[in-house]
């Protein structure tokens, strides 16, 4: 199975990102914008995860875990990954507690599945097929659009999720739940 770890967003953050999408669909019909229930905060993405792996990334998931204690996120600003010029991924930004960052080296040390990359705290809110030429114009109007950021929360526990990839996009399913 396709895996990831991950946070999910409460309904507030989710409700404000989902109406920037709507406010912005009609105008850039070329993007295609992540449904909202898809909206997480990726922790470390585990790829094809055999059986007898699950286990054992759910018990290094739940020892992991209890070295922690809740803390808060802020969703702040937006970007593009690689950059604002031809870009692959649209995003909102994260502001967190040293915790987050801390939480994130921990689980990309401790379990070995998956790829390693450098953890960068975003939401992916579209992605793109083809050349996309207005980064910088997108941009400049949701920073018109969205005061001051995209909401907070505190965040109680993460979770093992399950990626299945279909046509119209993929589906997340929850798989193990560890409250921090």
């Amino acid at each position: 199975m396709r895996a990831f770890i991950a946070i999910e967003l409460n309904k507030e953050i989710k409700n404000n990102l989902a109406q920037i999408q709507t406010y912005f669909r009609k105008d850039y019909p070329e993007i295609r914008w992540v449904p909202p229930q898809n909206f997480h905060l990726t922790l470390k993405f585990l790829g094809e995860v055999n059986a007898g792996d699950l286990q054992d990334i759910k018990s290094k998931l739940t020892v992991i875990s209890s070295g922690f204690r809740p803390f808060a996120v802020r969703l702040k600003g937006a970007g593009f990954f690689p950059g604002s010029y031809n870009p692959k991924v649209f995003w909102a930004g994260i502001i967190a507690e040293p915790e987050l960052f801390i939480f994130a080296e921990k689980i990309n040390s401790s379990i070995t599945q998956g790829d390693n990359k450098k953890f960068s705290p975003h939401i992916t809110l579209a992605r793109f097929n083809r050349k996309f030429t207005c980064g910088e114009e997108l941009l400049n109007r949701i920073k018109s659009q969205v005061p001051e950021g995209w909401g907070g929360m505190q965040v109680g526990c993460v979770n093992l999720m399950e990626s299945i990839l279909r046509p119209g996009g993929p589906i997340y399913r929850r798989i193990y739940t560890i409250s921090l």
